[in-house]
């Protein structure tokens, strides 16, 4: 356990300094946690109103601290829904209270999905408009910090207009930390399949690697890498299980279970790999396939036919 409670953070990043920075859902509210272990509260509202749920959070070398605020923590599940009548619970149907001490007062949704900056003074800026990018959520700086990539991911609770449909956009940033020349860096879509991105960070090299949720087209799940004129040149995928032809249905899973017992786990996607690495020769213990890289288009279309057989 390394923090608790978490107060569903979200994304976590460290600033120049080595001190964690936190977007916590929950408490709608950016954070960061001082090097004596105690923690300073960067951001929680924007002229007076509550953020919706602080997703993503990067620092520029001048000091500053960039961060998104969808709306995706209105959920029980991801932070807290909005007290009855509230944007993400109209109909009143979700208790916000259900897992929270006593005492604990739910909010409601007071903003659009907007992007921010956080001064070295202090100061709170707005620099990106749900007009501009609608329900942001991953962001990340090119290595020189002269460009700004910003995820639009989908419709989120509580939405009212058409919401974000899965695109990753970029700015210039000018050396006022003023944005300029939007355009849209992807639709995601990959040997048409919508490929949602979430979680983007650039390499040194400026190549952009963004986290995909393809849904029911699991083999497109995983991780892209696109150069920084937006051309994809990899992507990590896990293929869909299958079962092992000399196995009885629930044979593999139970070797998967067997192996998760013994390293501390339970059955779970989110230890998918902890199974992977556990069994002998890297062979996937559910009878399916490893990941793989694919780095060509040669590749990523043998993949695609695999995939679909």
């Amino acid at each position: 356990m390394f923090r608790f409670p978490s107060n569903n953070s979200n994304g976590n990043s460290f600033d120049f300094q080595g001190r964690q920075l936190s977007c916590e859902h929950l408490t709608r509210r950016v954070v960061r946690y001082e090097h004596d272990g105690t923690a300073s509260v960067l951001a929680d509202n924007f002229n007076g109103k509550k953020f919706n749920s602080p997703n993503d959070v990067v620092a520029h070398p001048d000091g500053s601290y960039w961060f998104t605020d969808p709306p995706y923590g209105g959920q029980l599940y991801e932070g807290e829904p909005d007290a009855p009548s509230g944007a993400s619970n109209a109909a009143g149907k979700l208790n916000p209270r259900i897992g929270q001490p006593a005492g604990f007062v739910p909010g409601n949704r007071e903003l659009p999905t907007n992007c921010y900056r956080i001064d070295p003074s202090g100061r709170l800026d707005l620099v990106v408009t749900e007009d501009q990018v609608p329900d942001p959520n991953g962001l990340a700086f090119s290595p020189d910090y002269k460009k700004l990539y910003v995820v639009s991911t989908g419709k989120g609770p509580g939405d009212t207009g058409p919401g974000g449909k899965g695109d990753v956009f970029v700015f210039d940033v000018g050396a006022d930390n003023k944005l300029s020349n939007q355009k849209r860096f992807s639709d995601f879509m990959i040997d048409g399949v919508k490929c949602g991105p979430d979680g983007v960070r650039c390499d040194v090299n400026g190549n952009v690697w963004a986290s995909s949720n393809a849904g029911r087209h699991v083999g497109y799940s995983g991780v892209t890498v696109w150069t920084p004129d937006g051309k994809l040149i990899g992507r990590s995928a896990r293929r869909p299980l299958r079962r092992h032809p000399h196995r009885r249905p629930c044979e593999s899973r139970d070797a998967a279970a067997a192996v998760l017992r013994n390293a501390g786990g339970r059955p779970s996607r989110n230890n998918y790999s902890k199974i992977r690495k556990s069994t002998p020769s890297g062979r996937d213990p559910m009878g399916g396939h490893r990941f793989s890289l694919a780095t060509s288009e040669k590749r990523l279309r043998r993949d695609h036919a695999q995939t679909n057989r």
